[in-house]
């Protein structure tokens, strides 16, 4: 016999053995397996039974079969714990640990035990295991806030508040208490983020809209103010207080056609009362809703046909909707039952202006000096009827007169200057503009920045860049300066002129929205670099997401890059933002004509045309031609 051959059969012989004990212990261990499962099941019935010493007998005996089962651990050292037995219980969980380290329910076991003994290093440590595993385990964040706040030191406490906020949960009660603790350390701003979020996941959660009511105000942050409270109106619609505040903040915001529909709304409110009825009027007029706010007074005259204030209320709106005759009739009205209503001479004069009425303007000025000599209003309408009319010498005396019954008006400094910017002394208009620097919101303002603002406003675009690169002489990295240097080279048409300042302010600043918006309304506006100026708009957004402007000139963007959607989209956010701007109007009007929607496109340009556009005419050639 071949050796080879003689040897492989022995060998052959003990594999196939080896094989066969192998099979018969993974048998048998399958069966131990089999069995120990079911011993397993019959400890957990008589555990419900409330025959916890034949349970433990179970579950020990299931170890002897397969040590490896882990759930067994747990039960066990339940049964321990419940008995009494509390060192047992941890034992028995950490040996089941080391079968299966990463066992969430059984790390969550020995962090519960170790919470009821007070250890609490133990159970925060073992906690935070079970929420890296687990992050649905909202009640487990909640447990490690309280036991952190029991810290004297807050950092702890602080840090994880921190990682719950990177972190993405669906839980509203979470984020509000991670609030309440950053309020308690004075983090206000965390403290928002945190209720922000809550009410995001919860939004009909009464609790978090007061919240965020009250920081917002505190912050004098009135535009999400006013989110907070039209979320409490929602809730709770006949709440006075609410209601009161809202309205004020609209008022405020001069969102005064949200006012009127707010108003308008409040029935049990409004009813016959007069002073609700007139201030209804009044947020029609604010609100430029010209024919509402005329429809209103008319009602109201018809029930108060002797009350002077609403034949003047009534001309002050048909003065503001460019119907100067109209005004006249209602003023000389409202002045027939009461000569010394000293308003309604002041508008009467201003509407005597435009009908080109010039002596009957002056003499209604007169009139009202009559019976407020000491009202500097008056004089200063004086002065800006003189200004208006040419004469710019008389309207500096008029408005030095208005100064020395009121010494504190900036307006009077600021017409004084533009009166000798048009004399061409500029020595003298800076004086002026000196003078009113000192009562101006920014008291860093140069007089040639004023100077440079009143011949931009002038439309002297030329001299306003002079003027401006002087106010720059003294402060380069003057925003504002440079904001409006970069405007009056737009204006003149110098685009990459104003570009180059425009990206100068934003080395300077990078966050500047209306710089941001500016750069790439103007691009938009021309037709170029639309994917730049896309980006631009977008990061203004980003900064100022209530900004109806910025939406505007996002909207626009899409538009020119034909993307109608998006530009719908983002134009009637805008308006929902409470801005009525007849540019606004123009844009949305453009987009639904270019989607087909003509009566929608008609409204919204008839619209702009009532809110006094620069191009009126324009508008109404696409309105004739739409219809």
């Amino acid at each position: 016999m071949n050796r080879r051959v003689f040897w492989t059969i022995p060998a052959l012989i003990i594999l196939c053995l080896t094989a066969s004990v192998q099979a018969i212990t993974s048998v048998e261990d399958i069966d131990n397996r089999a069995s120990a499962y079911l011993q397993y099941l019959e400890g957990v019935l008589l555990k419900e039974a409330g025959n916890t010493k034949a349970a433990m007998e179970k579950f020990e005996t299931v170890l002897k079969l397969d040590p490896s089962l882990v759930r067994v651990y747990r039960d066990i050292a339940i049964i321990y714990f419940e008995t009494g037995r509390s060192n047992q219980a941890i034992e028995t969980i950490k040996k089941g640990l080391a079968f299966a380290p990463d066992d969430v329910e059984m790390i969550l076991a020995l962090a519960e035990f170790c919470d009821a003994l007070d250890r609490l290093d133990c159970a925060k440590e073992n906690y935070k295991r079970v929420i890296e595993s687990d992050s649905t385990r909202i009640g487990i964040f909640m447990r490690l806030l309280q036991l952190y706040d029991l810290e004297p030191d807050p950092r702890n406490i602080l840090d994880f508040c921190e990682s719950i906020m990177k972190r993405n949960l669906q839980s509203a009660i979470l984020y509000f208490r991670v609030g309440q603790i950053y309020e308690q350390y004075d983090l206000t701003p965390l403290a928002m983020d945190s209720y922000e979020r809550a009410a995001m996941l919860n939004r009909d959660w009464f609790d978090v809209h007061i919240k965020l009511a009250r920081m917002y105000e505190a912050q004098e942050n009135k535009p999400k103010a006013i989110r907070a409270y039209e979320s409490l109106v929602r809730l709770e619609p006949d709440n006075p207080r609410f209601l009161r505040r809202l309205l004020d903040l609209y008022v405020e915001e001069r969102r005064f056609a949200d006012a009127a529909t707010l108003l308008e709304g409040m029935e049990n409110v409004v009813g016959d009362n007069y002073e609700v009825q007139r201030q209804l009027g009044l947020f029609y007029h604010w609100g430029m809703e010209f024919d509402k706010a005329i429809a209103q007074y008319e009602k109201l005259i018809e029930l108060h046909p002797l009350d002077p204030v609403l034949y003047m209320m009534l001309g002050e709106v048909y003065l503001d909707a460019g119907k100067p005759e109209n005004a006249v009739e209602q003023l000389e009205i409202a002045l027939k039952y009461d000569p010394t209503l000293v308003n309604a001479w002041t508008q009467l004069a201003l509407a005597y202006q435009q009908l080109d009425r010039n002596e009957d303007a002056l003499f209604a000025l007169g009139e009202a000096q009559k019976i407020d000599p000491e009202d500097p209003s008056i004089y200063f309408y004086e002065g800006r009827f003189y200004l208006n009319a040419g004469d710019c010498q008389q309207a500096i005396v008029s408005f030095e007169t208005a100064l020395i019954y009121d010494p504190n008006m900036p307006q009077a400094w600021l017409n004084i200057g533009d009166c000798y910017l048009r004399l061409e002394d500029e020595n003298m208009a800076k004086i002026a503009f000196e003078k009113a620097i000192p009562l101006l919101d920014d008291p860093t303002t140069s007089p040639y920045e004023l100077m440079g603002t009143t011949y931009r406003q002038n439309k002297s675009y030329e001299k306003a860049i002079v003027a401006y690169q002087k106010a720059l002489e003294a402060n380069p990295q003057n925003e504002n300066v440079l904001f409006g240097l970069g405007v009056a080279y737009e204006r003149l048409g110098d685009l990459d002129q104003a570009a180059m300042v425009f990206y100068r302010i934003l080395d300077i600043n990078p966050e500047n929205a209306t710089v941001l918006n500016y750069l790439g309304y103007m691009q938009a506006e021309a037709g170029i670099n639309l994917e730049e100026s896309l980006e631009l708009i977008q990061k203004a957004v980003d900064l100022e997401p209530e900004n109806g402007f910025f939406l505007d000139s996002l909207g626009w963007v899409y538009f020119q890059m034909g993307r109608l959607s998006d530009a719908r989209l983002q134009l009637e956010k805008a308006l929902q933002t409470g801005v009525d701007d007849p540019v606004i109007h123009d844009h949305l009007g453009d987009v639904y004509q270019a989607l087909g929607m003509t009566q929608k496109a008609i409204e919204q340009w008839q619209r702009a045309v009532e809110l006094k556009p620069e191009n009126p005419a324009a508008i109404q050639e696409k309105i004739d031609n739409a219809q």
